[in-house]
C-alpha cells in the first residue's frame, strides 16, 4: 500500500527494529528469495547489492566493506528512471481517476515542455491524446537525460566507470531545466492528488486493513506461509510476520485480510 503501507509498517515493527523499503529491498534478495539448497538469498554480486544501499554516508557499510560515495553508474541510471516513470505514471492515473485535470497540466512548466518537445500545435485538443502526452513526457526526459548526462561526463574529465564513484553528485542526472520542472510536477501532484481526500481515505482503509492482519498473524502464526513459519524461529515473530505482509501484492494482503480477519 505505498508509503503509508511502509509507515505503518515501520510503527508496527518499531520495537523489532522498524521498518524501511530500501533496507527491505536487500534483505529480500539476501535473505527471502529462498532459490537454492546451498544458501539463502539469490547470490548476487556486492556491487548490486550496493546498488540498493540508496541511502548512504560516510560510514555507510556492507558486508564491512565502506559503500562508495556515489551508486554504480547502472544503479543512478535505474535510480532515475525510476523517477521518470513514476510521476508520468502518477499523473497518468490521476487523469484517469479525475483527481486532476488536463486544465491544470497545461499551466505546468512540465506539460509545456512535453507539449513543446512533441512539437504540437498550441490547438492542440490535450484531453484526446493524453497517453501521448504521457509517451511525450517520458521520452523528453529520457532524452534530457542522455544528453545532459553525456555532457556531465565530458566535463568530469573521468577515464573510467569507478572514478565515478567519488564525485560530489550522481554522475547521470537531468538538467537543471528539466529537474526543475519536475520538482513542479511533483509538487502539483502532492497537493492536488497525493493529499487528495479520496486517496487519503482509501490510504487510511488500507492502512486499517494491514493492521488487523498484522495483529491476526501475530496471535495467530500458524496462518502464515511455510517460509514465514520457519522464519519465526530464525528471526522471531514480528519481525518474520512483518516480512510476510511486505511480500506480498495489495491484492493478496486484501484477499487474506477477507480471507482470515
Amino acid at each position: 500500500f505505498g508509503h503509508c503501507g511502509e509507515d505503518e509498517l515501520n510503527e508496527l515493527l518499531k520495537e523489532h527494529g522498524g521498518f524501511d523499503h530500501n533496507k527491505q529491498a536487500l534483505k529480500t534478495v539476501d535473505e527471502l528469495e529462498d532459490k537454492y539448497t546451498a544458501f539463502k538469498g539469490l547470490n548476487l554480486s556486492w556491487e548490486l547489492r550496493a546498488s540498493l544501499c540508496k541511502h548512504r554516508d560516510r560510514q555507510a557499510e556492507l558486508d564491512g566493506i565502506k559503500l562508495p560515495k556515489q551508486n554504480y553508474l547502472e544503479a543512478q541510471v535505474s535510480n532515475l528512471a525510476d523517477s521518470i516513470t513514476y510521476y508520468s505514471h502518477d499523473m497518468d492515473d490521476g487523469l484517469l481517476a479525475g483527481l486532476i485535470t488536463v486544465d491544470q497540466l497545461k499551466k505546468l512548466k512540465f506539460w509545456q515542455m512535453a507539449a513543446e518537445h512533441a512539437d504540437l500545435p498550441s490547438s492542440t485538443d490535450y484531453k484526446e491524446i493524453v497517453p501521448y502526452m504521457i509517451r511525450a513526457s517520458i521520452d523528453m526526459q529520457v532524452a534530457d537525460a542522455v544528453q545532459n548526462s553525456h555532457k556531465r561526463l565530458i566535463d568530469s574529465g573521468i577515464k573510467s566507470a569507478d572514478a565515478a564513484l567519488d564525485l560530489d553528485e550522481p554522475l547521470i542526472q537531468l538538467s537543471q531545466e528539466m529537474y526543475e520542472s519536475t520538482q513542479e510536477l511533483r509538487t502539483f501532484l502532492y497537493e492536488k492528488m497525493y493529499w487528495h481526500e479520496r486517496v487519503l481515505s482509501a490510504n487510511k482503509e488500507a492502512v486499517r486493513m494491514m493492521r488487523e492482519l498484522f495483529q491476526y498473524f501475530i496471535k495467530h502464526p500458524d496462518d502464515v506461509g511455510s517460509r514465514s513459519r520457519k522464519r519465526i524461529e530464525e528471526v522471531g515473530l514480528y519481525p518474520a510476520v512483518g516480512d510476510y505482509i511486505a511480500m506480498m501484492t495489495d491484492r493478496y494482503a486484501i484477499e487474506q485480510y477477507n480471507e482470515f480477519v
